[in-house]
């Protein structure tokens, strides 16, 4: 192991081993251009920068904020493709494997506002990002799926990496209501839905096809269909892009570099 890896080594163990107080007057003496506060709230810390806007999160997500809210939506805007993306405001936006809502700050950078629908089954995340809801919408703690019943969830908190798949690693397990997102009436009733994104950490081909009863009126679907199905962590690309192609949807843009994501458009909006 070279130095520079024992060193980041080093920090990051130091940084997991650091009480949750410490790690926050720590995070706040880094980012002071762009924070007024970083306080501990019943587990959580809330992040309240300059321009006042108050965001939450847990220790393993703290440092994606390092740069301010701004950055944090631009840097979700390329990684989806979503600067790919005409949006204007009242765009119906629906965000599978929403974490902390984070999607939002994309919107909210570029002076937009949509109507925002998460979902996210992990317990700690959804506290945070129930609390994050910036727009009109809601956010629900279910998970995704093909078919509407209770399901078990594998949780990795720390990575962002829980799955109803099974992975490679995960720390514990728990029931989780599952639905299909075309049996929702929140989205049924929507209208046009501008954006999917579609992140479930393998369980995209279910996901898709539990939405296929309202495939016709969703505009634009980004996928991160990189490598993270079950243990042996295989990509959904093929069996998704199949699914939506025969669908009406075509592949319009990768990103290679990060995830694996594809931008899928619908033809019928052509």
């Amino acid at each position: 192991m070279n130095r520079f890896k024992s060193i980041r080594l080093l920090k990051s163990l130091i940084k997991g081993w650091t009480p949750d107080f410490l790690l926050g007057a720590y995070f706040k003496s880094k980012v002071k251009s762009f924070f007024k506060s970083c306080q501990l709230l019943d587990g959580v810390f809330c992040l309240t920068d300059v321009n006042g806007l108050s965001w939450y999160t847990h220790r393993h997500r703290l440092d994606f904020y390092k740069n301010g809210l701004s950055a944090r939506g631009s840097q979700l805007g390329v990684t989806y493709l979503l600067d790919k993306i005409d949006f204007s405001d009242g765009d119906v936006v629906v965000d599978c494997g929403a974490n902390m809502g984070d999607l939002q700050l994309y919107f909210l950078a570029n002076g937009l506002s949509v109507k925002y629908f998460g979902f996210e089954p992990n317990s700690r995340d959804f506290s945070c990002a129930s609390r994050n809801l910036i727009f009109n919408g809601n956010v629900f703690k279910e998970a995704l799926w093909s078919s509407n019943e209770t399901l078990t969830f594998f949780q990795d908190t720390k990575f962002a990496s829980s799955s109803l798949i099974k992975p490679k690693k995960f720390k514990g397990s728990n029931s989780v209501s599952a639905r299909r997102l075309d049996s929702i009436a929140q989205i049924q009733q929507s209208g046009v839905i501008k954006l999917l994104k579609l992140e479930g950490e393998g369980a995209e081909p279910e996901i898709a096809l539990g939405s296929s009863g309202i495939l016709h009126k969703i505009q634009y679907i980004s996928a991160d269909v990189g490598p993270e199905r079950g243990v042996l962590e295989l990509s959904t690309e093929n069996e998704v892009t199949q699914f939506l192609q025969d669908n009406g949807f075509e592949v319009i843009y990768r990103n290679v570099f990060h995830r694996n994501t594809v931008l899928y458009s619908n033809v019928r909006f052509m």
